[in-house]
């Protein structure tokens, strides 16, 4: 079971690592052989890194578990306003400060916002204290049930003759 209680360790911080990777190299077990680039999380503070990987995604979320246990326990922002709108941008900044741990933003905490489409990409420095911003995708919505496809000939239920006469 997941913890409720979310809790930044004293200190820690996610940063997130990439080299291309030489195609001789043996690949780790948490890599595949389809990309060239490899990730993997590090926590400049106490020195922790986490596992190779061939998601930048999966490496940033490595190290929030590190340095943010429960971070997964969140709530989900809605999409974070474009940065034109400032008056919108301050309005949700105080719905994140309402509803996420005290002092979760001084730690460099992240924020977990919706995401619509395929930009899901965990940014950094895009929460309100310089933590990433983790993308959550929007779900899907389930496809409706089949239409049932009319007659083209029935009209107000009287069938008309289709033959040529």
């Amino acid at each position: 079971m997941k913890p409720l209680v979310t809790t930044p360790i004293t200190g820690c911080r996610v940063s997130v690592v990439s080299v291309l990777r030489d195609e001789y190299e043996p690949l780790h077990e948490t890599e595949t052989s389809l990309f060239h680039l490899r990730y993997w999380s590090t926590c400049p503070t106490c020195g922790h890194t986490g596992p190779y990987r061939t998601d930048e995604n999966e490496a940033a979320e490595d190290g929030h578990d590190h340095a943010f246990p429960g971070w997964r326990n969140l709530p989900v922002m809605g999409a974070r306003p474009y940065h034109e709108h400032r008056g919108a941008c301050a309005a949700w900044e105080a719905d994140a400060l309402r509803v996420y741990p005290q002092g979760w933003f001084e730690a460099a905490g992240p924020i977990l916002t919706e995401r619509p489409g395929g930009g899901t990409r965990h940014v950094p420095g895009r929460a309100p204290g310089g933590g990433f911003d983790i993308g959550i995708p929007t779900p899907t919505r389930r496809p409706s049930a089949e239409a049932e496809q009319l007659d083209l000939f029935d009209i107000a239920g009287q069938r008309l003759r289709t033959e040529c006469t």
